[in-house]
């Protein structure tokens, strides 16, 4: 069984934003995304996999549409970062 799965964000033009490698426990992890870019809000893909799923086509990632409320709206918000 894989011991790491590789998150990655990408933005709405297909950049990855962010990439990590997060420990798996018993088919589990846990983890959280750094906004150390100064993003806008948009909505972003969050794609997840592990090192067995990529001899397969990436279709088969985990994916997940969300939005991301950037500093311009969370100076407005009282800088609260709010995902989706």
């Amino acid at each position: 069984m894989s011991q790491v799965l590789y998150v990655e964000l990408i933005d709405d033009k297909g950049d990855k934003i962010s990439f990590q490698q997060i420990k798996l426990d018993d088919g589990r992890a846990a983890g959280t995304i750094e906004n150390s870019y100064e993003l806008n809000s948009q909505l972003m893909t969050l794609r997840a996999y592990t090192s067995s799923m990529r001899n397969f086509d990436p279709e088969f990632f985990y994916r997940k549409a969300i939005q991301v409320i950037g500093k311009e709206a969370q100076e407005e918000d009282h800088g609260l970062l709010i995902l989706y």
